[in-house]
């Protein structure tokens, strides 16, 4: 088994990774030993050969994304970006609706408001309004408590949350 030195040059987290290692692999002969005696802490240590994520693989490009870049290279002057969902003005630049804004003033006028956080599921009368909405406010899967929501940043963020709940 091969095993790495940590000198007194190497940062202390990459000795304590050391250590660690050979605690884990202690005793072992294992062919998975040989590849943690190469993890180290820092990629720019001195035992480090190259970059930590090398052995990743790039994910594909978000076809999403890939319509506003075809977008902006369209020279086509009745174009229309149908990428990202978000309002733009005849500029390309992002608009904010007149509502929002008035939304958001209210917002910040209201004293009585605080800056605490969410508890970890969210809003809990938003998550409860947002259920009614959506599925109805006479919805029996409402009415025999069947439901839950969770509030998540962003739409791709909620995706991920739900995925990994899912998987």
């Amino acid at each position: 088994m091969k095993t790495t030195e940590f000198s007194s040059s190497s940062s202390p987290s990459d000795r304590r990774v050391g250590a660690l290692l050979r605690h884990l692999t202690a005793g072992t002969d294992s062919p998975s030993t040989d590849r943690l005696s190469s993890v180290i802490a820092s990629p720019t240590s001195e035992v480090s050969s190259g970059s930590v994520f090398a052995h990743l693989v790039q994910a594909p490009e978000d076809p999403i994304l890939g319509m506003t870049i075809a977008y902006n290279k369209d020279p086509s002057p009745i174009k229309l970006n149908l990428g990202i969902g978000a309002y733009r003005t005849e500029e390309g630049k992002p608009l904010v609706l007149n509502v929002v804004r008035k939304a958001e003033q209210q917002l910040i006028n209201d004293s009585s408001r605080v800056k605490e956080y969410l508890p970890i599921v969210g809003l809990v009368e938003f998550n409860k309004l947002s259920a009614k909405l959506i599925l109805g406010a006479d919805s029996p899967a409402i009415r025999e408590n069947r439901v839950t929501t969770v509030e998540c940043l962003s739409g791709t963020g909620s995706l991920r949350v739900g995925g990994e709940f899912l998987a």
